[in-house]
């Protein structure tokens, strides 16, 4: 058939259709694998050119699948990576991969099936999940008891303006919060630093915000810790709205929903400056050019220790330190 008679494309598209020799050597594979070896797999399949939604296809069928998981990982591969097409034909061999053209598609439409209703049973649960901890949330918020005073913030040299929570612990306990003020979990800090977040807490795009400004707000400053965000409010940009975002990963998220709300401010990202994995950086950056927004880093001597605004300003006000 003339490539250029429109009727061709209304065929019915088969397997053969598409379904290059790489893709049928990626169905070999199982795709329960350690992570070593299922990283490998995603690399040498992008380094063949196998389209995105093959291999989250693929990896669907496993019973720990993560659509997101899969979605950042396959974005984290570059080309370059030292990782060839011939690393997948290798794996495929070993699971008995032979360059025949045939694949089992009812196999792999089952398998794909079973990971669908997996996925569906996984959010169902998470949903539960999510929803018990809110209901727990606002009854440990209720039993807390409110002060300005925490040895863990006597350590960082910062005094909120505002009264924190603490539990029956002793642990300092920060809500964590969407933008109409509805609590989805709780942060907890133990005396000396040690943070862990209540089971079931629903983390991703939600925050705590410290109001530490008079309105109108210049910007919005979003960062990852709490101390930090106390650190930014207090010494470095009162003028602000300060949002805590928990974690580098949750940068982006954040930023996504506060730039939703507030379409024409001006936000700025205070990352952490991760020296040897470039973690912070790379995130406030990415969250940054989301939202066309802007970022900022701290920056440390060779010799000096610290990642974050609050350890920067720890180190150039000495004549505060806690030494206690």
């Amino acid at each position: 058939m003339n490539i250029a008679d429109p009727h061709h494309r209304s065929q019915p598209i088969t397997p053969t259709n598409y379904t290059t020799d790489a893709v049928q050597a990626l169905l070999c594979i199982p795709s329960e694998l350690p992570y070593d070896d299922w990283f490998k797999i995603m690399a040498s399949a992008k380094s063949a050119g196998i389209p995105f939604e093959e291999v989250d296809l693929w990896c669907s069928t496993a019973s720990n699948y993560k659509s997101k998981d899969v979605q950042s990982t396959w974005n984290s591969i570059k080309d370059g990576s030292g990782i060839t097409q011939g690393t997948l034909f290798y794996i495929a061999k070993q699971h008995g991969y032979q360059c025949t053209g045939e694949v089992d598609y009812d196999v792999i439409a089952l398998q794909r099936q079973q990971a669908q209703q997996r996925q569906v049973q996984a959010n169902k649960e998470k949903q539960y999940s999510q929803r018990k901890a809110a209901i727990r949330s606002e009854k440990i918020l209720n039993n807390c008891f409110i002060t300005t005073e925490h040895e863990y913030l006597t350590k960082k040299r910062v005094k909120p303006r505002i009264n924190v929570w603490v539990n029956n612990k002793g642990f300092l306990v920060i809500p964590v919060m969407d933008l109409q003020g509805g609590i989805h979990g709780l942060q907890f800090i133990s005396p000396e630093g040690d943070k862990n977040f209540l089971k079931g807490s629903e983390t991703h795009g939600h925050f705590y915000q410290i109001w530490s400004r008079s309105k109108p707000s210049k910007a919005i400053v979003i960062c990852e810790g709490y101390a930090t965000g106390v650190t930014l409010a207090s010494h470095y940009m009162s003028d602000c709205s300060v949002v805590v975002a928990f974690n580098a990963n949750n940068l982006l998220p954040v930023a996504k929903r506060i730039r939703a709300a507030f379409p024409d401010d001006l936000i700025i990202i205070a990352g952490d400056n991760d020296r040897k994995s470039g973690t912070g950086q790379a995130a406030a950056k990415a969250a940054s050019d989301a939202v066309l927004g802007s970022y900022s880093i701290p920056l440390f001597l060779p010799h000096e220790e610290g990642s974050d605004f609050n350890d920067r300003w720890c180190l150039d006000n000495p004549e505060c330190r806690h030494d206690t």
